[in-house]
């Protein structure tokens, strides 16, 4: 007689049920003619997906009562549950190697950032020291002892101008009666020549003078003799005084 397990530890195979089910079928219903048994397809769908199968049906009742079907069925119950124990090796197998390419990705990565940051690191170490950008430098042009009045024709080519070659906070004392409004004031290498840096302001008048504040950037002049030109907006009027930047 077969060993009959008991339910109270079955498997979610039903493998205890099962097994009670053989053993009674096997010993109390022999068939060895085949009669009214199904297919083996028939038993496989059974076996794999009975929801395709209609077992309110009577005549899979037949099952139950013939233990040549039962043998069968049997058959492909352990192929099905060895077929799907596999399947689950190789999804954790699949999902394990997934893992492991996804952390080894992840691992060239930390490593790739870390070499990209210690290069970042040793390139602001070598990195030449920013120098701080220079003040510019205070000035003062008093144009008001040029000999000819503003409008009474070009100024004294005798005024003795220096500019230094640097960025300059230019302030100037504009000629006597120079009214105020915009001024703008250029260098040139000679009169009516190309402007070579200039810059523009508003000119006001304070006790009895006309006063303007510029900057103005010499860095990209070479030293030497050139011409500060003036220039009152409204009429264009042009005036050259001789400078020496150095």
């Amino acid at each position: 007689m077969s060993r009959i397990l008991p339910f109270t530890s079955d498997d979610e195979d039903d493998s205890a049920l099962f097994e009670k089910l053989r053993g009674y079928v096997l010993e109390n219903y022999p068939n060895p003619e085949r009669k009214g048994c199904f297919d083996r397809e028939t038993l496989r769908t059974f076996v794999e997906d009975s929801s395709k199968l209609d077992l309110k049906d009577p005549r899979y009742l037949h099952i139950f009562k013939c233990a040549e079907c039962t043998r069968e069925l049997n058959e492909l119950r352990a192929a099905h549950v060895a077929h799907a124990k596999n399947a689950h090796v190789r999804r954790a197998r699949s999902v394990s190697s997934a893992w492991r390419l996804a952390a080894s990705i992840v691992l060239v990565c930390l490593v790739g950032a870390v070499a990209f940051i210690g290069l970042k690191k040793a390139a602001l170490l070598h990195r030449a020291p920013i120098v701080a950008e220079e003040a510019p430098v205070p000035v003062e042009l008093d144009l008001s002892k040029d000999g000819d009045l503003r409008g009474a024709g070009q100024p004294d080519d005798g005024l003795s101008l220096e500019l230094p070659r640097k960025r300059i906070n230019l302030s100037v004392i504009l000629p006597v009666l120079s009214p105020p409004g915009e001024y703008r004031f250029f260098i040139s290498r000679e009169k009516g020549g190309p402007e070579l840096c200039g810059t523009q302001g508003l000119a006001v008048s304070l006790k009895a003078r006309t006063e303007i504040h510029v900057q103005l950037d010499l860095h990209a002049l070479a030293a030497g003799n050139y011409y500060l030109g003036s220039t009152f907006r409204p009429n264009s009027e042009l005036h050259y005084y001789p400078v020496r930047v150095h």
